[in-house]
């Protein structure tokens, strides 16, 4: 059994979710791709939690990713994470030249709190990643609990 930094309660993706992604875009050309396709390949459930959330992407979502991209470039990246800043760039580009359409959120997380976010515009057939690190596991200290 894998020992898991952050506690984490969301459903699984199935295995054939999974697998459309990987048949959708294993040949596109996506940031992290050698990473993150081996381990959507096993989806071995020791290994890592994969989870995906359908959304629809409007102003609000646009709006939310270019703030926080905003925000993110104010403070060094975390070292977990070097390449941050580049991909919420990416991130919030893609999003603002892209319509209206369904999407999808995958979320890949790693025991140590790494993980992936794949941002998968549903109509256009795009997805674009975002290397991740839980804040659980950048300030271990904070009580995250009680918001503080």
């Amino acid at each position: 059994m894998t020992d898991w930094k952050v506690p984490d309660n969301a459903p699984r993706a199935s295995a054939e979710s999974v697998c459309a992604l990987l048949d959708a875009y294993r040949s596109a050309d996506l940031r992290h791709a050698a990473e993150l396709l081996p381990l959507l390949d096993r989806n071995d459930p020791d290994e890592t939690r994969i989870a995906v959330h359908d959304m629809r992407l409007g102003d609000d979502v646009r709006r939310i990713w270019r703030t926080r991209t905003k925000l993110r470039e104010m403070r060094p990246p975390p070292p977990q994470v070097p390449g941050l800043d580049d991909d919420l760039r990416a991130l919030a580009d893609t999003l603002a030249a892209a319509a209206d359409q369904p999407m999808r959120l995958w979320t890949v997380a790693l025991p140590s709190g790494i993980g992936y976010q794949v941002f998968e515009l549903v109509d256009d057939h795009i997805a674009s990643v975002v290397k991740i690190v839980d804040q659980r596991v950048v300030t271990p200290d904070r009580d995250w609990r009680a918001g503080r």
